[in-house]
């Protein structure tokens, strides 16, 4: 996993790397059956390598490392941490620092994200 961290993290500064190291560490913690690959310029899990399915992705941004959920937007946010884009699934984290991933909150969605995915698949396929 090291190496796909360095990957993602290439030509960025020291403390953005062990910011995306230390939530890459947290997210496979917290689902140790995803698999993880680069896949469009960010760290991308999914279940049973049905990355066309991912459930989440990690990107080295110039101003915070991003994580991005594929259909966060189905989420259940009732503090609204997540935030949104012009998508209507795509929902993000932002980190700019260690201390701001809280795991338990990042657990949560991480869950959500697991227990929705054949939701997901369901209505793509309509």
């Amino acid at each position: 996993m090291d190496d796909l961290v360095r990957r993602i993290s290439s030509g960025h500064d020291e403390r953005r790397g062990t910011v995306a190291a230390d939530l890459v560490t947290a997210i496979a913690a917290a689902q140790p059956g995803w698999d993880a690959a680069v896949k469009w310029g960010q760290l991308a899990f999914a279940q049973d390598q049905d990355f066309h399915h991912w459930l989440c992705g990690v990107k080295v941004t110039k101003k915070a490392v991003v994580l991005t959920f594929h259909f966060g937007g189905m989420f259940d946010d009732p503090d609204s941490r997540l935030i949104a884009g012009s998508s209507r699934y795509l929902r993000r984290l932002e980190y700019t620092k260690p201390s701001d991933i809280d795991v338990n909150v990042l657990a949560g969605f991480l869950t959500q994200a697991a227990d929705l995915l054949p939701t997901f698949k369901a209505e793509q396929a309509m």
